[in-house]
């Protein structure tokens, strides 16, 4: 605390965000998450170490557009519900995504894995927060508006 740093790891990040994914018995990662950046945002921070990329100067500065990601986010999310019920994949797969595949068949595996896990996660918090509705058909959650 006297030096006023912070060894985020990947919890904080510079240029891009941290994949949060689901876990299963995590319930809402994003919102926990999100708790833990309102928990750092009180901290008296001068800068961020982070485990990759650049240092961070202005961590409030980059909390603020980290929240203001998974803003936007949610509102893809639920925008693309709105065009009908799917699942995790599917949504997924309509998600923008900053990388550089013409189209979603074109993401190796692994990208598939972590976006699908990242959307798990935004679709996760819009449940807990009852914006949509989650349910199991067929051995598959099925996510749709409230």
């Amino acid at each position: 605390p006297e030096h006023r740093f912070l060894i985020s790891g990947d919890h904080i990040l510079e240029g891009i965000s941290s994949n949060i994914t689901s876990w299963l018995g995590t319930g809402d990662s994003l919102g926990l998450y999100l708790e833990s950046l309102d928990k750092v945002d009180k901290m008296d921070i001068d800068l961020i170490l982070p485990g990759h990329r650049e240092l961070i100067h202005d961590c409030r500065r980059r909390i603020a557009e980290l929240k203001h990601h998974h803003e936007r986010r949610l509102e893809e999310v639920r925008n693309i519900l709105k065009t009908g019920a799917m699942d995790a994949f599917n949504v997924a797969g309509r998600m923008h995504w900053d990388l550089s595949y013409s189209s979603w068949e074109e993401f190796p595996d692994f990208q598939k894995w972590f976006a699908t896990g990242e959307a798990i996660a935004h679709l996760d918090h819009l449940v807990a927060g009852n914006s949509i509705i989650k349910i199991k058909k067929d051995g598959k959650f099925i996510y749709s508006p409230a």
